[in-house]
């Protein structure tokens, strides 16, 4: 398993445009009562269902950034957040891996 990165100085130092914040699939359930911690505007949903059929939602911002990305770059729903985001930075695959470290 690689090292994950020190997000707080790559954010200190200017680095972290938060690229790995797109938007993701998060469940809809956790998406619908976590609406009140979305930092930026929903402008479309997409669902989906993952491959053992729970109903899934996409929400695409302006800047297709995510939702949940607040102006200082921290996960508003950090301890509930999708597995995608759980498995970034863990270096299985090089699009899973922060380009700052």
């Amino acid at each position: 398993m690689s090292k994950m990165p020190d997000c707080q100085k790559i954010i200190k130092q200017g680095k972290c445009k938060a690229d790995c914040c797109g938007p993701v699939p998060i469940d809809k359930t956790l998406y619908q009562i976590t609406s009140n911690l979305r930092h930026r505007k929903v402008v479309s949903e997409h669902e989906v269902q993952d491959k053992n059929g729970n109903d899934l939602i996409i929400p695409f911002t302006e800047d297709l950034t995510c939702a949940y990305l607040d102006k200082n770059y921290k996960c508003s729903i950090y301890e509930n957040r999708p597995e995608l985001c759980r498995e970034y930075g863990n270096g299985k695959h090089k699009l899973l891996t922060c380009p700052y470290k």
